[in-house]
Order: C-alpha cells, then sequence, then structure tokens
C-alpha cells in the first residue's frame, strides 16, 4: 500500500476473484510498474515475470 499508493481494500481486491469484484490476482499494470521499480532499488528478486498470469491448461500459448 505504501509503495503503490492504493488503499487497502484496493490491495485486497487483487486477491479476490473476478465474481467477487475483484482482478483474479492480477495486480493492474500501474500499481505492478511502482512495486517492479521498488524492487529494483531494493535488491529484490522480483521480475515482470512475477505479474503475469500463469497459463491456463489445456489452452494453446
Amino acid at each position: 500500500m505504501e509503495i503503490t499508493g492504493a488503499s487497502r481494500t484496493r490491495v485486497y481486491r487483487w486477491t479476490q476473484p473476478r465474481e467477487k469484484g475483484g482482478t483474479d490476482g492480477l495486480i493492474p499494470m500501474p500499481h505492478a510498474s511502482k512495486l517492479l521499480q521498488h524492487a529494483k532499488e531494493n535488491g529484490l528478486p522480483v521480475t515482470a515475470d512475477d505479474f503475469m498470469p500463469a497459463p491456463r491448461q489445456g489452452r494453446a500459448a
């Protein structure tokens, strides 16, 4: 919350399924960019791939 500037409620929605008004675990890009920048500045092992959804089984890429 401190890094992204998002409210606690907004961050909570990132963890919820779409059916409940959430984002299915996806962090919106403006916030993900801030998190990536913070990780880079602090030597944390976070990459853009960490913010990509896992491929769904049974679907071609």
